[in-house]
């Protein structure tokens, strides 16, 4: 029983650190809801489900890829050896997710899936109106 709880502490624990970096090298991340993800960009590209109804965690990784950006608008374009293709597209506008603004709207786009979320920095949420 200890091996147990101490192999499902380790798991924790890595999901834990996975919670605060996706990816090695950070320098853009991005996140969204329905279905829950995160996505990570830096020594290469991790885009993560939240769990399914059976708990199980879908994990895709891209390799890097350039980003380019054409009329304020940055993109990332990644193609799996398989063929698999990932667009990310981050377009500079204030987005809210979960109470927190941050300052660019994302959009995932891969075969016939599109995901939209937040991403960027975050930014200071005005103070309330009286």
């Amino acid at each position: 029983m200890k091996p147990f709880l101490i192999a499902l502490l380790a798991l924790l624990a890595a999901d834990a650190a996975t919670a605060q970096r996706l990816v090695a090298n950070s320098n853009y991340e991005a996140s969204g809801t329905s279905p829950g993800w995160r996505l990570g960009i830096g020594d290469h590209i991790v885009l993560r489900f939240a769990p399914d109804q059976d708990g199980f965690v879908i994990v895709q990784n891209f390799p890097r890829a350039r980003r380019r950006t054409v009329d304020g608008v940055r993109r990332w374009e990644s193609r799996t050896a398989g063929g698999s293709i990932m667009v990310i597209e981050a377009r500079e506008s204030p987005c809210t997710q979960g109470g927190e603004t941050f300052r660019d709207s994302v959009t995932i786009t891969q075969s016939e899936r599109r995901l939209t979320g937040c991403g960027g920095p975050r930014l200071r949420n005005p103070a309330p109106q009286p």
